[in-house]
């Protein structure tokens, strides 16, 4: 037995350096919230799946009233988090993917709700954060703005499948 062979390639998620139809399987983990378009991302995956092939992701997604209270938190908590994590956009709701999805010609197949298995992870996190965050006060606050929103269930973590959409 040999396990299968593994290469990194580094490349732009919403231009992938693959042909067409390359693989069976496109895994996204928390990385969407990213890139510069959710829409291209989609359609590259799709372009890259062969017949039957699955994007899967992992994200962070609001309930419908989060996006309109976002440009509050932007305004707010913007530059910490982008110091924090980088820029990213959190807005895309499950609706919003299935839009996204449907665009590219794909349907979503497969939703799990795993928010409660991740609630622990913040007992580690926040203090981790606080120790190498350039804004040691500003990361705390941002951290437990997100972790009381998911715990209220506002901000969701969910694995996301999606497969070719069939012409029924």
């Amino acid at each position: 037995w040999l396990p299968p062979k593994i290469e990194l390639v580094v490349g732009d998620a919403c231009r992938l350096p693959f042909a067409d139809a390359s693989f069976d399987a496109v895994l996204c983990v928390e990385a969407i919230f990213h890139f510069p378009s959710r829409a291209r991302f989609f359609a590259e995956a799709k372009r890259v799946l062969r017949p039957g092939g699955r994007l899967t992701l992992c994200d962070f997604v609001p309930r419908f009233v989060i996006p309109f209270l976002w440009d509050y938190f932007d305004k707010r908590f913007k530059p910490v988090v982008t110091r924090l994590y980088g820029p990213s956009d959190m807005r895309c709701t499950l609706a919003d993917y299935r839009r996204l999805a449907s665009a590219a010609g794909m349907r979503l197949v497969r939703r799990e709700d795993i928010t409660a298995g991740t609630l622990p992870t913040y007992r580690v996190l926040r203090p981790l954060v606080k120790r190498i965050a350039p804004d040691p006060a500003g990361a705390d606050r941002v951290m437990s703005r997100v972790e009381f929103t998911t715990r209220i269930g506002l901000l969701r973590y969910l694995i996301l499948s999606f497969a070719e959409r069939r012409c029924d």
